[in-house]
């Protein structure tokens, strides 16, 4: 149930409780077209750095940290993810594309793609590039197994164990997409 907080339960964000930052915002708003979306790269490095710390931890529990593209695909961030060290998730193949085209010099094992349902011949693609695939189900091994003989990709299995917040929403079973 919803339940409306008062000013004091609400964390303030960087941009309301610091001044500075406050006329940084209207100034950019009297300049800039709005709505504007700014990004707050201090803000970026630091969670970046956070994440990064899991890695190097004596008990660490991840082994990579990967940057979801369809979060925000901002070249100027994906900038930022690259120098920091962090590896790409790709769910579509245009995504794969352009980030190439930004970061020409990207080392393909610092990309995943992960797609839903497509064609073959975005595996493909991907597999050409070098870069880690990762396959819905067991469906495109056994229809096209040429493209997949040999290499090494990642396969999502379903226990059949379905969940979900919703009956029309449902992550694995047999009513999942």
């Amino acid at each position: 149930e919803y339940q409306k907080m008062s000013k004091q339960e609400i964390d303030p964000s960087w941009w309301f409780c610091q001044s500075d930052r406050v006329s940084q915002l209207q100034d950019m708003a009297q300049t800039h077209d709005t709505p504007l979306y700014v990004y707050d790269e201090r803000t970026l490095r630091t969670r970046i750095a956070e994440l990064k710390s899991l890695l190097s931890a004596s008990n660490a529990a991840l082994s990579r940290v990967m940057y979801a593209m369809k979060a925000n695909p901002n070249v100027e961030i994906l900038r930022i993810v690259k120098e920091l060290g962090l590896g790409f998730e790709c769910e579509s193949i245009d995504e794969v594309n352009f980030l190439f085209s930004q970061f020409p010099d990207l080392e393909p094992s610092m990309v995943l793609f992960t797609p839903n349902f497509c064609k073959v011949s975005e595996y493909s693609k991907g597999l050409e590039r070098g870069i880690h695939v990762t396959l819905d189900n067991i469906y495109p091994l056994e229809r096209h197994p040429e493209v997949f003989a040999g290499r090494n990709v990642f396969v999502r299995v379903d226990p059949g164990q379905g969940k979900g917040h919703h009956k029309k929403v449902h992550t694995a079973g047999d009513r999942s997409k």
